[in-house]
């Protein structure tokens, strides 16, 4: 049993990485569990570096394995925004139906084959010597010119990114047509596998 610190506060990245990693295996605590009360700030330029900074700052303050992540959403049209600024795009205080209104906002008028766009996710696991390891998957589809009505609390762009394969946004799919595709879980198994490695020749 290996105990993990999941270095972020929120509640709906906490409950999906339980869905996501085996009991039998880890000992998830969070990092309130683990008397962790603040994060240094995400200022970082990609979400890699994010990921690595706050994993890092839990291995070193607890001691302990600690995996954080840090994503973005890409939008061609925009250049590539807000990338790893989605979460503090419109201010860190702006809520989930305020970031989706504004996304909607700054395509008005962009075509549908312009509207292109990937989810870009990180994923660092930290050890309390500073090692780390990190994985990146992407995400491919489009922004919808209307939101789903089906939202996800700490996940507002899911509401709005449409994937033509099941002709539904995200926040639509079934758990089984998530499990599918989730770039989340593709990350994790990656890193999980190298962990496994990792300490297999140690």
């Amino acid at each position: 049993m290996i105990d993990l610190v999941l270095a972020t506060a929120n509640p709906a990245k906490i409950a999906e990485y339980r869905s996501l990693l085996d009991p039998r295996h880890f000992h998830l605590l969070t990092a309130r569990d683990a008397s962790i009360t603040h994060f240094p700030p995400e200022g970082c330029e990609s979400v890699v570096d994010n990921a690595c900074a706050k994993a890092r700052f839990v291995a070193e303050h607890t001691g302990l394995l600690a995996l954080a992540d840090d994503g973005g959403l890409e939008i061609d049209a925009l250049g590539g925004a807000p990338g790893a600024e989605s979460r503090r795009w419109v201010g860190e205080a702006a809520d989930d139906e305020t970031i989706i209104a504004h996304t909607l906002r700054a395509l008005q008028g962009v075509p549908w084959v312009r509207r292109t766009a990937r989810f870009h996710i990180a994923i660092c696991i930290a050890f309390s010597d500073s090692r780390t390891l990190v994985s990146e998957r992407f995400l491919t589809g489009l922004i919808a010119e209307v939101p789903s009505s089906r939202r996800e609390p700490g996940f507002p762009y899911r509401a709005i990114f449409w994937l033509p394969a099941f002709g539904c946004t995200y926040a639509e799919l079934s758990p089984d047509q998530r499990a599918l595709i989730s770039h989340r879980r593709q990350a994790l198994d990656d890193l999980l596998h190298r962990l496994d490695a990792e300490r297999a020749s140690r």
